[in-house]
């Protein structure tokens, strides 16, 4: 008899192929230490148990779930037992979750039949931040599936993918299929910038180039400063430049050297910014 495999047990991400392979090797020379649990006729937990059982001949045993929080479960006894990033569980916990309103999230790449819970309850559950989680429903929505599943399989975290997910899916592909981290993080940057300087030339009036205000270099430069507020709004939660403005007040530490540092190798650009205000 073929088992499926439960709803709620395919919300957890699969092993790579050196994970299954090593528990392949383990049951066929040790054999299998874990039941298998069913529940409603179906593998809850041990799917991947399950396949190397079938793979090594190995006859699987198997016990039938009896606690009454199936979903609870499930992740305890994974993330006890497997290591799971902290981007994979905020991408388990976005496939869960509702948006704070009560309207049900973007369910792109949930297992149909999954149960659905308020966003901060299933940060809580997989051990995340609430903000992490948002950050993951931003690639489950927009996000290719080469980029969701690079997050899911622990390749990439939900930080860096996030950035990519705003770009377009042609622009995603092309970094996803990038060899490393660091040829990434350079194509990411390129394509940020290029799409900030297109959408400027989108939206800016139609004038004759000789009459355009401005040079070339301080168009890009405003584009990506306004890229970059726009980010920062994101990843923070924040409405806009105001809010941005006090957060960074509030928490600017004048104290620290690092700080300190940082701001005095920005300071002459601040003052160029604060003189042009002065004169608006």
């Amino acid at each position: 008899m073929q088992y499926e495999f439960h709803e709620l047990c395919r919300i957890l991400p699969d092993m790579s192929a050196d994970q299954f392979r090593g528990i392949v090797a383990d049951i066929k020379a040790n054999g299998l230490h874990h039941d298998i649990v069913l529940h409603e006729g179906k593998i809850l937990d041990g799917r991947h148990r399950y396949r190397a059982c079938l793979e090594c001949g190995v006859a699987p045993r198997f016990t039938q779930f009896v606690g009454k929080d199936a979903l609870a479960f499930v992740i305890s006894e994974n993330l006890s037992r497997r290591h799971i990033s902290e981007s994979q569980r905020a991408m388990i916990a976005a496939k869960l979750s509702n948006l704070a309103d009560g309207v049900k999230a973007n369910s792109k790449g949930a297992p149909i039949g999954a149960p659905s819970v308020p966003q901060p309850l299933a940060a809580e559950m997989l051990n995340v931040s609430r903000r992490v989680v948002q950050r993951a429903n931003v690639v489950k929505s927009h996000g290719t599936p080469e980029l969701v599943a690079k997050v899911e399989s622990g390749e990439m975290s939900v930080n860096e993918a996030e950035r990519i997910a705003h770009l377009n899916p042609d622009a995603q592909r092309r970094i996803v299929a990038a060899e490393s981290k660091q040829a990434r993080q350079a194509m990411t940057e390129k394509a940020i910038t290029l799409s900030a300087a297109a959408k400027q030339r989108h939206t800016a009036p139609s004038q004759p180039a000789q009459s355009q205000a401005g040079s070339q270099f301080v168009r890009l430069f405003l584009g990506r400063l306004e890229h970059l507020l726009n980010d920062i709004a994101s990843r923070e939660g924040l409405k806009g430049a105001e809010e941005i403005r006090d957060k960074f007040l509030r928490e600017f530490d004048p104290n620290s050297e690092q700080l300190a540092a940082q701001f005095k190798h920005c300071k002459p650009v601040m003052h160029a910014i604060a003189e042009i205000v002065k004169r608006a």
